[in-house]
């Protein structure tokens, strides 16, 4: 337990370390909580109030994370007043460039900052030397010009050719005004900009009434403006933004399957082989199916698949066994188990799951469709004709009803008659078992003999058989 009441404790290097560890796993979890990194930065200049590259480093891993969030003003506002306070004033500059450039909801207010802040300090102190140099270079020149221009109208109107001596402090002050003018001017197109880009974003923006995670489910109207919200930025918006605006939606959204699922075909679209979309495309399924859906089959089938589909079959099979666990006999779930052991080669896997199902399946009429697909299985990739009939006999004489089992029937038929060479009387021998057997109606026996005599007729060498 962190004493949070022990200030002496807090600063001992073992409450940094848990405190640290504390943060960082909240971090990790929610990183677009501007509050959090708020605190988070708080503490770390209480912790470490002499190492300013350090919590300078803090500092940027929080704006890369949550910078670009709507409403993550106060969060650029405690990085400014850090470096207003270590007089880093060309820094505070470059973070208010950065800033400005963000459309976010007190884009107006920064803009206003900004202008204050370059109006109150020396050029040469907010600016690095190289670019105050060439600033100054590009005023001088003006103020020059301007010079040459009003001097040269003076000889005209006077017909003198004196050149009065300007005053240097005047023209100190003319530099300084005209430098400040250019830093504001010279933004205001990246301003308006922003300005753009929020006016586009904002009556979604304003929709939002529970940016926050509720078991409560959410209103029809905002789980609407969230798909529109996300549909509009994946349409306009850069790929920092829409993934930024994902993980925005899933925390109000984390309890609806569709926008977990929408975020992994969002990234799946991209057809990167970026390796950090691949491991985001994996840390949604993580979250969705082990957090929030757990025993939801659509989304971690999804997942299962996706593992497959990268060679991690032992992982996908651990999620399908689980799933199996919590949902048993659902008919997908069982097809998707057979389906992926057959398609990794684990024959003899599949024939014990076949088998399995079999035995403890809740229904006459599912039983025989996981015989049916058994026997097929067994048939056509084992290459056992024997073996599928008598898994297809085996279930008949379970059921013990011709209605019900036609379709075993019928598929012993069809292997029987694949048979290379063809037995005839094989084949004739079979119809004739079926067409005396105790269960059998008038209506099954009309169509078996109708199947037979369409055999002979097409195969039969007697025709008196």
């Amino acid at each position: 337990m962190i004493r949070k009441h022990n200030p002496a404790f807090r600063h001992t290097p073992r409450a940094v370390l848990d405190i640290f560890w504390v943060f960082d796993r909240g971090l990790k979890a929610i990183p677009l909580s501007v509050d959090l990194w708020i605190h988070y930065m708080g503490y770390m200049k209480s912790a470490y109030p002499d190492d300013e590259d350090m919590i300078r480093e803090q500092f940027e891993r929080a704006v890369e994370a949550c910078g670009i969030e709507f409403r993550s003003d106060r969060l650029w506002d405690h990085y400014i007043k850090f470096e207003l306070e270590c007089k880093q004033y060309s820094r505070v500059t470059e973070i208010y460039e950065r800033l400005i450039a963000t459309p976010t909801h007190g884009f107006l207010n920064n803009f206003e900052c900004f202008k204050d802040y370059v109006k109150k300090y020396p050029k040469n102190k907010i600016l690095e030397a190289v670019k105050f140099l060439e600033l100054r270079k590009e005023v001088l020149a003006e103020i020059k010009e301007a010079d040459a221009k009003k001097t040269h109208g003076r000889k005209i109107d006077s017909g003198s050719d004196s050149d009065d001596m300007a005053d240097p402090i005047e023209q100190r002050t003319k530099e300084e005004n005209l430098m400040k003018e250019k830093m504001i001017s010279s933004r205001i197109a990246i301003h308006k900009h922003t300005a753009e880009m929020v006016a586009l974003r904002l009556p979604y923006e304003e929709m939002i009434k529970r940016p926050y995670f509720h078991v409560k489910p959410l209103e029809r109207s905002q789980i609407r403006n969230w798909k529109e919200y996300l549909e509009f930025e994946i349409g306009h918006g850069t790929y920092k933004r829409i993934v930024v605006l994902f993980e925005r939606c899933l925390i109000a959204c984390a309890l609806y399957e569709e926008f977990w699922t929408k975020y992994v075909s969002y990234l799946e679209s991209l057809e990167s082989d970026d390796q950090e979309v691949k491991d985001r495309i994996e840390d949604i399924y993580i979250r969705a199916c082990t957090v929030h859906h757990k025993n939801k089959p659509g989304i971690n089938l999804t997942w299962a698949l996706h593992l497959e589909n990268n060679g991690q079959y032992d992982k996908a099979a651990q999620i399908l066994d689980m799933l199996d666990s919590k949902t048993p006999n659902k008919k997908l779930i069982i097809q998707r188990r057979i389906n992926l052991e057959r398609r990794r080669n684990c024959y003899d896997r599949v024939c014990e799951l076949y088998e399995h199902y079999i035995s403890i399946a809740n229904s006459s009429l599912t039983s025989i469709l996981l015989t049916v697909k058994y026997a097929r299985f067994v048939w056509k990739m084992l290459h056992n004709s024997d073996r599928a009939s008598e898994i297809l006999l085996a279930e008949v004489e379970k059921i013990n009803n011709v209605q019900k089992s036609s379709r075993l029937l019928l598929q012993l038929i069809e292997i029987k008659m694949s048979d290379n060479p063809l037995n005839i009387s094989a084949v004739v021998k079979l119809f004739d078992s079926i067409l005396v057997m105790k269960s059998i109606d008038v209506e099954q026996q009309v169509i078996f003999a109708q199947r037979k005599v369409e055999f002979l007729e097409e195969f039969g060498k007697d025709i008196l058989l």
